[in-house]
């Protein structure tokens, strides 16, 4: 038997995580709450600047970073779910850094930002959140405003747009995505 296999006999991975990022304004929230069973847990609270014949199926909006294994739970048994909205990326990993300081105070900085560590365990975080919502068959987009970057090169300085995600280590948390656009 070959190792290799054709497209069509190998499992197609059931859910897919995506990134969308922008301006704010733009209809991120509303494209991402166009996903086939769209349930939106909007941590920015943003979710009154979307019409309302656009919203998602149910809306929850997290307080602390302790509820989330509920809501996980509860959306686990929930069907109609398909779609997990998650408003905004960089609200979400804001509320795991307030879970590491009150979880991992070791791991936080005197001046309140977490150490090395301490984003990395914010990072584990999410992988184990993202990889809960999968396991339950549910996909995710993730919505994020975006922020400027900017760098000379050869004496001309170049500005690129990249999703609003803190720490030295956002592209660990990309890697993690299927799409990004």
């Amino acid at each position: 038997m070959s190792m290799f296999k054709k497209p069509y006999e190998r499992e197609a991975k059931q859910t897919l995580n995506i990134l969308i990022y922008g301006r704010p304004g733009i209809g991120k929230t509303t494209l991402a709450c166009s996903a086939p069973g769209a349930f939106l847990m909007d941590f920015d609270r943003g979710i009154d600047r979307v019409d309302a014949r656009d919203q998602a199926g149910n809306i929850y909006e997290p307080e602390r970073g302790e509820e989330l294994q509920y809501a996980v739970a509860e959306l686990a048994q929930t069907a109609a779910a398909k779609t997990i909205v998650i408003d905004t990326i960089g609200k979400l990993l804001d509320m795991a850094v307030d879970y590491v300081r009150r979880a991992k105070p070791n791991l936080i900085q005197n001046d309140g930002t977490p150490s090395v560590k301490g984003y990395g365990y914010r990072n584990q975080l999410f992988k184990e959140f993202l990889s809960s919502l999968n396991a339950c068959g549910k996909s995710v987009v993730f919505v994020s405003h975006e922020t400027e970057d900017k760098q000379k090169i050869n004496r001309e300085e170049i500005s690129t747009m990249r999703p609003n995600i803190t720490g030295a280590n956002r592209n660990e948390i990309i890697q993690d995505l299927d799409m990004m656009g």
